[in-house]
């Protein structure tokens, strides 16, 4: 697993924050709860906050090429503020787990803070955070989550009680342990799905035999918003196809947002069909056994599988 501890939002004048500051963060305020750790989830009482959704900041029709470049786009988080105050502060830690085109799982830690933005009282809010590397087809979700926040305390730069400099390194002790001094304004959350923009692939069956009509194609949809509908190029309208004859074919896949996007696959088939050639040698002398038989054969798709027939007296 390879760590990814990134902060873009640190304040309304991020020009304050000095060098020691950062490498203090970095090295012990949030990458490595080793040395302060979470408090426990049972002290995370307050409700005030949750988060309700998270996206990439991409219009949801974005078109892109799968197998091309990672492009850096803004994590944004839905948080719902159910308190009557102002909050200027909120906080995430988890494990980002992204699945590509090709169905690879890596993971990566993932955290920030933003006090910049700040969340609205009785509203749900969207939340800027850092940058992830998007590639295209691939679907993204965070995993053991752990949120905090602050109360409705202004923040002027980062001595400011609720600035995320104090929030990642201010400790307290429970239970005899040195932890983030944030119960009771914190929680958690298992999973959540990453909305990212429609995309899709097509797997690939070929037709076994020359000139044959049985190989398949299948559309497989990623991001989006479900359900989604399918339109091929020879008319058919489901996920997946049968019954093809060797050529291209296309796919377009409508999402419920009615976005598209455009996936293409090859039925292929053998270069040629199977021929067979037998060449046999007659016996020397009547009722004698010295006869043989010799076969080769080429097209199709081998390996190849030989049946004799016939009468051995004929």
């Amino acid at each position: 697993m390879k760590d990814i501890t990134l902060f873009k939002k640190f304040g309304k004048n991020r020009s304050e924050l000095k060098l020691g500051v950062i490498l203090f963060l970095l090295l012990f305020g949030i990458q490595a709860y080793g040395q302060i750790p979470l408090p426990p989830e049972s002290s995370c009482t307050s409700k005030d906050l949750e988060v309700v959704g998270a996206r990439l900041d991409l219009d949801p029709c974005f078109q892109c090429e799968i197998g091309g470049d990672p492009i850096p786009v803004t994590l944004i988080l839905a948080i719902n503020n159910t308190t009557s105050s102002f909050r200027p502060t909120f906080f995430f830690s988890g494990i980002l787990e992204e699945t590509d085109a090709e169905g690879n799982v890596t993971t990566s830690t993932i955290t920030d803070c933003n006090d910049s933005e700040g969340l609205p009282k009785n509203q749900i809010t969207q939340l800027s955070f850092l940058d992830i590397q998007y590639n295209c087809g691939s679907t993204y979700i965070l995993k053991d989550l752990y949120l905090a926040w602050t109360d409705a305390s202004k923040v002027v730069d980062q001595t400011s009680k609720n600035s995320c400099t104090n929030l990642t390194t201010k400790t307290t002790k429970i239970n005899g342990i040195n932890v983030l001094d944030i119960s009771p304004k914190c929680g958690t959350v298992p999973v959540l799905q990453i909305d990212t923009p429609l995309a899709g692939e097509v797997s690939f069956l070929d037709a076994t035999c020359n000139g044959g009509n049985d190989g398949e194609l299948e559309a497989f949809p990623a991001g989006g918003k479900p359900p989604y509908t399918y339109l091929w190029s020879n008319g058919e309208i489901t996920k997946k196809i049968t019954g093809l004859i060797q050529g291209d074919y296309s796919c377009i896949i409508t999402d419920d947002n009615d976005c598209t996007f455009e996936v293409f696959g090859s039925v292929g088939e053998p270069d040629a069909p199977v021929s067979v050639t037998v060449i046999g040698d007659a016996i020397l002398c009547n009722g004698d056994a010295d006869g043989n038989i010799t076969g080769s054969v080429s097209g199709g798709t081998p390996p190849y599988t030989v049946t004799l027939s016939g009468d051995a007296d004929d």
